[in-house]
């Protein structure tokens, strides 16, 4: 069996703005970090696809976004190959053009980010309980207090307590539908096996009267079933 996605890497990088590396190197450490792949070394651009390949991107709701991706991490049989092709005659990547880009991969790609998003919430609002109770101890046990700090103090923590937990909320709500957008399928079919022999005759209940005796007999079939 041959292999389903070949990748070719050109050593020679095209011409890149100092804003484009920069900002280029930044999305392969996040994207290296958040979904664990490295695009520049597992996942070139270049790249041939067989037909079950491309099936399996076309099944998937965001595949112009996931094109990148999918074929490095479904688990298809790859070849990585490397050559030199001088690219000077091309302009220059600009970052503006493929920040968009960019970004839309980051976030489809996983739910870390926003992961990140709303346990900076929950943080948010642990800390504002845990302020509001300073707040409290100190009106309790300090007798010298300026005039209107407790109460404005717990006003604030509380609407902080408030947004973050709404936040938080809303945070969860968006991973929940990003996750019913952009599921893909479930399952894919590595290989198919057929036989010539239709098994199916060999299901049939047959039952034959015996005249001599007058007993009936039933022709015992013996089946095998395989999951793939």
């Amino acid at each position: 069996m041959g292999a389903d996605v070949v990748f070719a890497k050109n050593q020679i990088a095209p011409p890149q703005t100092l804003a484009y590396k920069l900002a280029r190197k930044l999305f392969l450490s996040a994207y290296r970090l958040f979904v664990g792949l490295d695009l520049e070394r597992e996942a070139p651009s270049y790249r041939i696809l067989n037909r079950k390949v491309i099936t399996w991107i076309l099944r998937h709701p965001r595949s112009a976004i996931m094109y990148r991706q999918l074929p490095a991490t479904a688990g298809f049989v790859r070849v990585n190959l490397a050559y030199k092709k001088s690219l000077t005659h091309l302009p220059k990547k600009r970052l503006g053009k493929s920040f968009e880009r960019g970004m839309q991969m980051l976030v489809w790609s996983t739910r870390a980010p926003m992961r990140c998003v709303t346990g900076l919430s929950l943080f948010g609002a642990y800390s504002n309980l845990l302020y509001s109770a300073y707040v409290v101890c100190i009106a309790l046990f300090k007798e010298e207090v300026a005039p209107g700090w407790v109460s404005m103090s717990l006003q604030q923590s509380g609407m902080f307590f408030l947004v973050s937990l709404v936040l938080l909320v809303l945070g969860e709500y968006l991973l929940s539908i990003v996750g019913l957008l952009g599921e893909g399928p479930g399952y894919r079919i590595v290989q198919e096996f057929t036989s010539n022999k239709m098994s199916r005759y060999d299901q049939l209940n047959i039952t034959s009267q015996n005249h001599a005796n007058g007993t009936p007999e039933t022709a015992n079939s013996e089946q095998t079933t395989e999951n793939i």
